[in-house]
């Protein structure tokens, strides 16, 4: 996730193997910040394989849509 307004310290991510729960990413920052993504894990939320791509850049803003 790119283009946050501090860096990232420490993360933590949960999820449930029942896809019909939503799976949450926890991001801590050095402002003191902390701040939670939720998504529903089916089809792979908000990070969806690209054939070709090992890595994935998502813009924060992006990923509030």
């Amino acid at each position: 996730i790119t283009s946050l307004k501090n860096a990232i310290v420490c993360m933590a991510y949960y999820f449930n193997e029942d896809v019909k729960e939503d799976s949450y990413i926890i991001l801590g920052d050095t402002g003191g910040s902390v701040t939670v993504f939720g998504f529903c894990p089916y089809d792979r939320g908000p990070f969806k394989q690209i054939p070709g791509r090992e890595l994935l850049d998502v813009s924060y803003e992006a990923f509030l849509k």
